[in-house]
């Protein structure tokens, strides 16, 4: 292994996060698909193998990092329902290595620090839960090799994402707009709320069509699911797109590049100036942020 790839990342992959691995690979990473490809039948046996804790777990590993775990120096797993005993995995085929389980998203009732087996360095991206469970603070990440300029938008303001008990915030935030004269672009993937407009439901799109969304809209809509503190992956895109963020969390103020002149909290102004806000400049004081959001700068703080 190089030395660069002293650092493992071990992910799991859906259909619509192939486009991180492309980027992975073009920062020079060393990352891997966690599990082998499978149907959905050996997926529903899978979880419960691993839930189960039952013996022989590796059949369900990618053969790629399981012969590389001897040579790494750093493992990165992202953490989910089914990576709890992994670093106990890993801790028997590498005692030396230093283990990191990587928080992405918020704790939930399945995904307790306190449920891990095996030794590892606790880590994540949520200043609440850093505090809560003693974690370790890393920021949020996005790709500098994924930076583009547009100089046309379609819409002022763009949202993707799934109900999730927002449905309701979303339909109320969507109609106001509207009667603001905001070109307004809503992907509502898996409604739940019964009043959610018919033309805001979306099939679940793939992170290239919401890029190009993104790029075509004047601001992004970013309203986090409840519980969370963290710089999502919305506020990321923001930041190397040049996009102003429209947001209901306060949080946001507490990171280095917030600045009110790109980002409007909800709540804390009046929404009569919201068409004031997109139509201004955009403030590019904020680039000077951008390097330290970068995935090699993340990559890097695992080494402090």
């Amino acid at each position: 292994m190089s030395n660069m790839s002293k650092k493992m990342l071990l992910c799991q992959v859906n259909s619509n996060l192939r486009w991180a691995f492309q980027e992975y690979e073009r920062n020079g990473a060393c990352a891997f698909e966690l599990f082998k490809k499978a149907n959905k039948l050996l997926r529903v046996i899978r979880y419960f193998w691993i839930r189960l804790n039952l013996p022989f777990v590796s059949i369900w590993f990618s053969k790629d990092w399981v012969k590389n775990i001897k040579d790494a120096e750093i493992i990165i797993i992202q953490m989910s329902y089914l990576t709890l005993n992994l670093p106990a995995f890993i801790n028997k085929r590498n005692p030396n290595v230093k283990v990191i389980a990587w928080y992405w998203d918020i704790v939930r009732a399945n995904t307790q620090p306190k449920d891990i087996k095996g030794n590892c360095e606790l880590w994540s991206f949520d200043p609440a839960d850093c505090k809560k469970y003693g974690m370790r603070f890393n920021h949020q990440y996005h790709f500098k090799s994924m930076m583009k300029k547009t100089e046309h938008c379609k819409w002022d303001v763009f949202f993707c994402g799934s109900d999730c008990g927002r449905g309701k915030m979303l339909t109320d935030l969507y109609k106001k707009m509207l009667e603001l004269n905001l070109k307004v672009n809503f992907k509502i993937v898996y409604p739940q709320d019964k009043n959610i407009p018919v033309e805001t439901v979306s099939k679940l799109l793939n992170y290239n069509e919401i890029r190009e969304c993104n790029l075509n809209s004047k601001a992004i809509l970013e309203i986090p699911r409840p519980g969370q503190s963290g710089a999502t992956l919305r506020l990321m895109e923001a930041l190397f797109l040049n996009k102003k963020v429209i947001t209901n969390n306060p949080h946001v103020k507490d990171e280095p590049f917030y600045n009110e002149v790109n980002v409007f909290v909800l709540g804390e102004r009046p929404i009569e100036s919201l068409k004031e806000f997109i139509d201004s400049d955009y403030d590019h004081s904020s680039d000077e942020y951008i390097d330290k959001y970068d995935f090699n700068s993340w990559l890097r703080n695992f080494d402090s």
